[in-house]
């Protein structure tokens, strides 16, 4: 790394660490591992929080996909279909045991009020697991193990036959 000639400390990084001979300093004081220092001066983070700001000011946001009238028809059958699912199953049993597992891909609108894509751009968020929520026609909106959804920002349903890692779910 080059440092600039008009940087005020230049002559102090340039001399780099001192060095001590038989002076018996190192023996008193052993160098530290950098881990441990590190959590020596953890408490007196100014900046709590500037990590999240970061690896939030750095994601990647998107604009959403237009889907085409033969895309838009096959979701709405996706739909239509999940619904009735839900309408058969969902009421008969307690407990949930005959709903169906699906896999919904949205688009999510960032709502950080930091990052430049505001409102603006988004991300897609897909949500596997039981069905335990369908009302396509006052709320316009899916629940997938309690997580609303709405229908407006789906673009992707998948019906699945097996739960995770290859488990039918029960019925």
């Amino acid at each position: 790394m080059e440092i600039p000639e008009d940087f005020p400390y230049r002559e102090v990084l340039m001399r780099g660490r001192p060095e001590h001979g038989d002076d018996g300093f190192l023996l008193e004081h052993p160098r530290m591992e950098r881990e441990r220092r590190a959590k020596l001066f953890a408490p007196f983070d100014a900046l709590d929080g500037y990590g999240d700001a970061l690896r939030t000011k750095n994601a990647v946001y998107v604009d959403k996909i237009r889907l085409s009238p033969d895309q838009q028809a096959a979701l709405d059958r996706d739909l239509g279909r999940l619904c009735a699912l839900y309408g058969q199953r969902g009421r008969l049993r307690e407990g949930g045991g005959g709903l169906p597992w699906v896999r919904i891909t949205r688009y999510v609108v960032c709502s950080d009020r930091y990052h430049d894509a505001c409102g603006l751009r988004g991300s897609y968020v897909t949500a596997e697991g039981r069905l335990t929520g369908a009302d396509p026609e006052v709320s316009r909106t899916l629940r997938v193990e309690g997580e609303v959804i709405p229908i407006g920002d789906i673009v992707r349903i998948r019906i699945l036959e097996h739960g995770p890692r290859g488990k039918r779910p029960p019925r």
